[in-house]
């Protein structure tokens, strides 16, 4: 442990957080990027973290068709719940 690590008591799960993504990631050169995660975070203009909601695919059964991506994506989080 570092003697400056004012994230110390977090680190373990940042670690963990880290091993998982990298353990799910397939470089490939040339092809573009059909699946993966997107992590939609809502901050404030300080950069500290409010919110935050993994995207989980287009959800068949929403009624919001004639939202755009980033505003299914927010409102949930500006709203403060659970998405």
């Amino acid at each position: 442990m570092e003697k400056n690590d004012t994230f110390y008591k977090v680190r373990p799960m940042m670690r963990k957080i880290k091993q998982k993504c990298l353990q799910h990631f397939v470089p490939s050169q040339g092809k573009p990027i059909r699946f993966g995660y997107k992590v939609w975070f809502l901050n404030t203009d300080t950069g500290y973290l409010v919110n935050f909601d993994l995207y989980q695919g287009k959800n068949p059964f929403s009624n919001e068709a004639h939202k755009g991506a980033v505003e299914k994506a927010a409102a949930p989080l500006l709203a403060g719940g659970n998405p």
